[in-house]
């Protein structure tokens, strides 16, 4: 067997896998993201992060959505190597996003958090707000490694 030894993208001394894989393993799964009820402004949003994983935003609170869907497995190889663009925008009212990291079909680097957000101001029925779109993940080759749907909704109700 024979080992090759090189230098990444990231600064670190790493090995090549006898079958020539990487060391790490670029995913999505998609999610929806739902922020339904009364107080006030409803927040519903998506954060691709630098540190590798995925997180909901509910008004302002960011979870991780599951360690089986980070973007990056193991997370120590999340770098600003990588890119993340958002398409296929598809949306019911108003602008798709009210605050984005990046227009549809630009590719960003994930050296910083890139988010996604719609936002319900408005009580009723009239003020629900939803936005489906893919996510994909562009590796330090340039090729899209990962993709996947995401769904946000949310809705301030009386």
């Amino acid at each position: 067997m024979v080992l090759v030894w090189g230098y990444n993208r990231l600064m670190s001394l790493f090995f090549l896998l006898p079958s020539g894989r990487r060391p790490y393993t670029v995913t999505l799964s998609g999610a929806t993201v739902s922020n339904v009820g009364a107080g006030g402004t409803k927040t519903s949003g998506i954060r691709i992060a630098s540190d590798g994983t995925v997180q909901a935003n509910n008004d302002g609170l960011f979870t991780q959505l599951s360690l089986t869907t980070d973007w990056i497995i193991p997370n120590a190889y999340a770098s600003t190597d990588f890119d993340v663009r958002i398409t296929n925008v598809v949306w019911t009212s108003g602008a798709a996003f009210d605050t984005e990291a990046a227009a549809e079909d630009t590719w960003i680097d994930l050296g910083s958090n890139r988010d996604w957000n719609i936002v319900d101001s408005n009580s009723g029925a009239a003020g629900v707000k939803d936005v489906t779109f893919d996510v994909e993940i562009r590796d330090p080759y340039g090729v899209t490694a990962a993709s996947a749907s995401y769904t946000l909704y949310c809705d301030y109700e009386v």
